[in-house]
């Protein structure tokens, strides 16, 4: 990509973000979007958060992914203003018989 970039005439500025998971703004717009859902549609008892899941054998050999995921959804709870237990969190899309 960033050699594609470095031809252009007039390239665009860019940030690029590692780990997003904790970022300010990623986070406020999660936040933004769960509060226009519930401005519509009514708040219900719980919040579902789903994220694609991984192999666990990524997770055991340090793959931070999970732990990310965690942390997104602790921090957009607390944006939120939710307790632990109005929030779920799911994991899902199975890669093939991989636990």
């Amino acid at each position: 990509m960033a050699d594609t970039i470095k031809r252009l005439r007039w390239p665009p500025e860019l940030r690029v973000i590692n780990d997003y998971h904790d970022d300010a703004a990623h986070l406020d717009a999660l936040a933004d979007s769960v509060r226009r859902h519930w401005a519509v549609q009514g708040r219900g008892q719980k919040l579902l958060l789903s994220f694609h899941g991984i192999p666990r054998r990524y997770v055991l050999g340090g793959d931070p992914y999970y732990c990310q995921c965690l942390a997104t959804a602790r921090l957009l709870r607390e944006r939120l203003g939710l307790g632990a237990g109005e929030v779920l969190l799911t994991f899902q899309s199975r890669v093939g018989r991989e636990r």
